[in-house]
């Protein structure tokens, strides 16, 4: 029989081993990744779970959230297998900003490392919204704007340390990169292009049009 979810949970409490060698069905980790369990996944990896161990069908936790479309929980397992290889990310490009390279997960989770030494500087969901973020994030004014699927966009300052400024709401979902020209930026959102900036003496500061 598999080990439920209460019992994979219960691993947590009791900080007890999370690859149970007397389990032949599949381990706690591959039975929270089949349930789409984030949270739980997350924290049986930090208790040390092996992401390779394999369920009765051969499939590791990540094939098992490929297979079933569980984008975050793949993502999470994705970005920790990388660790301390590489710290890519599936669809957002990472950006270089004052020394330090900016690397966002779908998942929302951002790596923030220093681009001489290599050296992570801190790691951090960003925002509240836990929407998926296919676009790449922007800079500008010592800002970084993250977009997220959400219609979310995330605004969070530059540095050592991690500082939420704003989360602004575009009423539609964001997949497109922001483009940046002069003091304006670009929102391609799936229905509307946004245009925020500065006025003008012909414009007003934020306009949008039809796609």
């Amino acid at each position: 029989m598999a080990i439920s979810e209460v019992t994979a949970a219960s691993l947590l409490s009791n900080n007890t081993d999370p690859n149970p060698a007397h389990n032949a069905d599949a381990p706690p980790l591959v039975i929270a990744a089949e349930r789409g369990s984030l949270e739980l996944v997350e924290m049986l990896i930090r208790l040390g779970a092996k992401t390779g161990a394999t369920g009765s069908d051969g499939q590791t936790s990540l094939q098992v959230d490929e297979r079933l479309g569980h984008r975050e929980v793949a993502a999470l397992i994705q970005e920790h297998e990388m660790i301390p290889r590489t710290y890519g990310s599936y669809m957002p490009t990472p950006i270089i900003v004052e020394g330090r390279l900016y690397t966002c997960n779908d998942n929302g989770r951002l790596a923030v490392r220093d681009c001489k030494t290599g050296e992570e500087i801190y790691r951090q969901r960003i925002g509240t919204d836990p929407g998926t973020h296919s676009a790449s994030a922007v800079s500008a004014g010592g800002n970084l704007y993250f977009s997220n699927e959400s219609g979310k966009i995330i605004v969070v300052r530059a540095g050592d340390e991690y500082e939420l400024v704003a989360e602004n709401e575009m009423g539609q979902a964001v997949l497109a990169t922001p483009a940046i020209a002069g003091n304006r930026i670009f929102i391609r959102g799936v229905k509307e292009l946004f245009c925020i900036g500065k006025p003008d003496q012909e414009g007003s500061s934020a306009d949008k049009s039809d796609m």
